[in-house]
């Protein structure tokens, strides 16, 4: 049986993690608009973002949101390539 998440969920999820749209956007390899779409219902929130979502805030306990220092490196390592 599939995992359903309404977008409001997943966009409280993000925040549970500490996470903006823009840092899930990064780490999973599209873009911040893509994300926002799914949280303004725009476009269907697809199973696999719920299915990395939950796993993050499973993980949660374990792992550091990302830092401003951690997003700018980030920044810099992108456009770098």
């Amino acid at each position: 049986m599939e995992a359903k998440m309404t977008p409001q969920e997943f966009e409280n999820g993000l925040k549970q993690i500490g996470w903006r749209q823009i840092d899930f956007a990064r780490a999973m390899g599209t873009t911040p608009v893509t994300v926002n779409h799914w949280v303004k219902s725009v476009t269907p929130l697809p199973q696999w973002a719920i299915a990395h979502l939950e796993l993050l805030m499973a993980m949660h306990k374990h792992i550091a949101p990302p830092t401003r220092a951690a997003r700018a490196a980030r920044r810099l390592q992108d456009e770098g390539t």
